[in-house]
Order: structure tokens, then sequence, then C-alpha cells
């Protein structure tokens, strides 16, 4: 039965801190890890050039160091193929003898005073069993030397999707642990507002409270991971550690998985006993 006039009203008064990181940075200012996690970022985007999954795999193909070392096997293991077939081509070896003597001597002994003599000697391998082994090892091993680096090459190629699709998922985690600051600080006002009106009691002030440091932690983490997630894309790339680059989403084909709705397809898998039949066959 009271007036609705003469009830308390409390309006919760919310500061907001914003800071502009292109202004910081531009000014030398560097932010302290503490307001970054109170603090709204504006211009704390990462630019740089765009960069594809298929860019970032080129890329490291052309420019990843543990793969420009792995080609040199291949190439070190055709010299020895070239230097075991050697020998199956015909050696030919020249030899040239020449004597000089002074006039007085070469009359003495009634020799010339000059003499040259030239020699010549052609071989040609037949049949070694020794070299005909040495040349289909070192074949093997060549072969074995692409294969490894093809090996090298499918890793980078690999690693490099890996860390391209880590960098997005933890750019986007990184956004979920901000909205959940953002959403543990305005539950905490609200706790905050209705314990001054008395609606509320101090425990659930302190709860929102904890939530809202266990928020900040998750965010601290999320950004770290990010960070590592950056290194390691980098790193793949040759690039420096601190490089960006604006990544693009992945989004799928349009006709992807179309050939798993063909009727043909699906009465293969329509039973477990014809499932596993089918498994057994694709393995």
């Amino acid at each position: 039965g009271a007036d609705p006039g003469t009830l308390p009203i409390s309006v919760p008064a919310r500061a907001t801190l914003l800071v502009n990181v292109d202004t910081a940075r531009a000014i030398g200012l560097s932010v302290g890890w503490s307001i970054q996690l109170e603090a709204e970022l504006v211009g704390a985007a990462r630019g740089g050039p765009n960069l594809s999954v298929q860019q970032a795999i080129d890329k490291a193909i052309d420019a990843n160091l543990e793969l420009a070392v792995a080609a040199f096997d291949p190439a070190i293991a055709r010299k020895d193929v070239g230097s075991a077939t050697s020998q199956w081509l015909p050696q030919l070896r020249v030899g040239i003898n020449g004597e000089l003597w002074d006039k007085d001597r070469a009359a003495a002994f009634g020799r010339t005073q000059g003499n040259v003599s030239v020699g010549g000697r052609l071989d040609q391998l037949v049949f070694s069993n020794d070299v005909l082994g040495a040349i289909r090892v070192t074949r093997h091993l060549a072969r074995a030397s692409d294969r490894v680096y093809d090996q090298v090459r499918l890793d980078i190629t690999f690693r490099t999707a890996q860390a391209y699709v880590d960098v997005l998922r933890t750019e986007r985690f990184v956004q979920v642990r901000k909205a959940d600051v953002e959403l543990s600080r305005a539950n905490l006002e609200l706790a905050e507002v209705g314990f001054r009106v008395g609606s509320s009691s101090q425990s659930e002030v302190f709860r929102w409270q904890s939530r809202l440091a266990q928020s900040q932690q998750n965010l601290v983490a999320a950004q770290n991971d990010r960070e590592l997630a950056w290194f390691a894309l980098n790193q793949l790339l040759n690039e420096p550690a601190d490089s960006h680059f604006t990544l693009s989403p992945y989004e799928p084909a349009a006709d992807q998985g179309r050939g798993w709705r063909d009727p043909a397809l699906l009465e293969l898998v329509r039973t477990p006993r014809r499932y596993q039949a089918f498994a057994a066959f694709l393995v």
C-alpha cells in the first residue's frame, strides 16, 4: 500500500573504459595487461596482408627452412647414382713423360737433348657384381630420399593448414572469452545493485566477483593460446614471430559432401551389418 513515488530508485552508473590502441601505439604508450582486461580496446584488430589457407601452404612450401634442408638429400642421392653409374663408362687413361738433357751430357751419353713419350689406355668394364650392386643400392637410396622429401613436404602442408585453423580457432575463442568477461561484469553490477536495494545478499556479489576473476583468467589463457598459434604459423611460413595476416575463414564448397547423400552410398550404410562390411572394405 505504499506510495510508488516514495519507493527508492537505484540506477546503476556504469563507467566504460575505452582505449584506442592505435593512438597509444602512435604516442609510444604501452597499455598494461590489467587495463587491457578491463577496457574495451579500439583499433586492436590485427591487420596485415590477406592470406588464404592455400596461400599459406604455398608460402610454407616455398620458404620453409626445414623443407629447404630436406631438398638437399635427393640431390645428393642423385649425384651418388651418377657416380656409381660412371663405372660402366669407358675409362681413358693418358700419360705423358718427358726428359730434357743439357747439351754436354746428351753428347757424352749419345742421347738426344729432349725426349717426350705419350701413352694411352682405354678400359671398358663388361660385368661386375660389386658395381652392379652399388648402382642398385644408390638408386634405391635415391628413391628413398625422394619419398622422405615428399613426406616432409606433406607434413609441412598438414602442419601449415592445422596452424592456420588453430589461429582462426583461437581468435574466435578470444572473442568468446571477452564476451564472457563482459557478461560476468554486467551480472556483478546487477548483484551490487540488488544488494544495495536489499533484493539479494552479499554472497551473490562475492559469487559474481569470483566468476569475473575466473572469466578474466580464462581470457588471459585464450590470448596466450592465440599468440602461440600465431607463433607456430609464422615459424612455418619463415616469417618474423610478430608478423600478422588477415586470415580468411574456411568456407566449404557448395557441393562438398554431396556424394554422401548419393542413394547408392546410403544403401551401403543403411544397417549396422552393411556399415561394418563397407568399413572393412574401405580399410
